[in-house]
């Protein structure tokens, strides 16, 4: 068994009786388990994680309830070889992730906290411990965070970075912002909800300018975004397959629809400026289908 996805009804009996058979395990995906029923126990999740131990590559624990502090002491120390770590969705009553066992992964591909309390200094250690991680989540993960110092050790440490999710980040500033476009690989960003400066200046032009591979830019509720920004975003993002943004004029989303041919989405949520006609019209304009011109 290489492959193992396991969902929420599933018991520690039936966990107990996989331990055999997942000696050469590389991915397990454990969605919901215990979300709706506590049934699996924190002991034999563990002796599970121990069978296959540095075999185990890709390891899901989205929304679980059974993970306790041994839990994450034990990932962090049996399954030094795992690439991607998904940790989404937990509310604990104190901080999970302050082990610092969780430091010694040392060949993390992704990284996926999503909604997670997580401590500042751990998620440093991580990010300098891990050279060749491509894809992070930080959207929501704790008020603690700053993401000034995750960009400055972004742009040290993790290099060949892909995307980069920092939505509802806290203190990223325009100094945070350009320090990213050293992971000359950058393809997706998120920044919504998280830059919060009165004026960006030039720095989003600086940023794009640099980001020549971009994909996907979400910029959902980023404060001192002027109608110079979408006119960057259009002439400097030939690339560009996602874009979120709101508050611009008509004028410079149908700069953006022009120049961007390879667009494929645009969120117009929350643009009150916006109405349906102008979507009908645009969408007979350049072709571009209601999937392609969404959220209003």
């Amino acid at each position: 068994m290489t492959c193992l996805h396991i969902f929420q009804l599933v018991s520690t009996e039936l966990l107990s009786t996989l331990v055999k058979s997942a000696t050469i395990l590389k991915t397990s995906d454990m969605f919901w388990c215990g979300c709706i029923v506590q049934t699996i126990s924190p002991t034999e999740f563990k002796k599970f994680i121990q069978q296959p131990g540095d075999s185990l590559t890709h390891l899901r624990l989205n929304s679980t309830k059974f993970l306790n502090p041994s839990c994450i002491d034990t990932l962090g120390i049996v399954c030094d070889n795992v690439k991607e770590l998904s940790l989404r969705n937990y509310s604990p009553s104190t901080p999970l992730l302050h082990f610092s066992c969780l430091g010694n992964l040392k060949n993390l591909k992704r990284l996926d906290p999503f909604q997670t309390v997580i401590e500042s200094d751990l998620l440093l250690t991580i990010l300098e411990n891990n050279p060749k991680l491509k894809h992070l989540n930080l959207a929501s993960c704790s008020v603690a965070v700053n993401m000034d110092d995750v960009a400055q050790h972004i742009a040290k440490y993790n290099k060949q970075l892909i995307s980069l999710d920092m939505w509802k980040g806290r203190f990223l500033s325009t100094q945070g912002l350009l320090v990213l476009p050293n992971c000359h690989n950058l393809e997706e960003i998120d920044f919504g909800w998280c830059l919060g400066e009165a004026s960006l200046g030039d720095t989003l032009r600086e940023f794009l300018t640099q980001c020549t591979k971009l994909k996907k830019l979400f910029l959902a509720a980023v404060r001192g975004l002027t109608d110079r920004d979408p006119e960057y975003i259009a002439n400097l993002c030939p690339n560009l397959k996602q874009l979120d943004l709101m508050g611009i004029s008509k004028e410079r989303y149908i700069d953006i629809l022009q120049k961007c041919a390879k667009l494929q989405l645009l969120d117009l949520c929350f643009c009150d400026n916006i109405m349906d006609y102008d979507v009908a019209l645009w969408s007979r304009t350049f072709k571009k289908g209601d999937q392609v011109l969404s959220g209003i």
